[in-house]
């Protein structure tokens, strides 16, 4: 349902479902895993793909929401890439992009200020 791909201090996941209140156990597992990663050492990234995903709801968004303030209260940082169609139109709606950094690629995540 979803995959963790770890590149040095970048953490890929890759969910492979909606993210919606009829997945929100999956995410709820995923979130913890990313959580536990961050954990381990100060200044990591994680890059949620949103690539596969084809929906969001509002129990999703705010599951992305409070995965971004777990993942900062651990020194980490959250960044969202691959957002397309309503995923990128919720996302923009929403102003989550102005929260959550949305970028094109994951190897944008190095030239983001810090």
């Amino acid at each position: 349902m979803y995959t963790l791909e770890e590149k040095r201090d970048v953490l890929i996941v890759k969910p492979r479902f909606d993210l919606e209140v009829a997945n929100l156990h999956i995410f709820k597992e995923m979130a913890n895993k990313v959580e536990d990663w961050v954990g381990e050492e100060e200044g990591r990234c994680v890059v949620l793909d949103l690539e596969e995903v084809k929906y969001v709801d509002s129990v999703g968004l705010g599951n992305i929401l409070r995965t971004h303030e777990r993942v900062r209260k651990k020194g980490g940082r959250l960044f969202l890439v691959g957002a397309h169609g309503y995923v990128k139109d919720m996302v923009v709606s929403t102003s989550l992009d102005k929260i959550i950094p949305c970028l094109e690629d994951v190897k944008d995540v190095a030239n983001y200020p810090k």
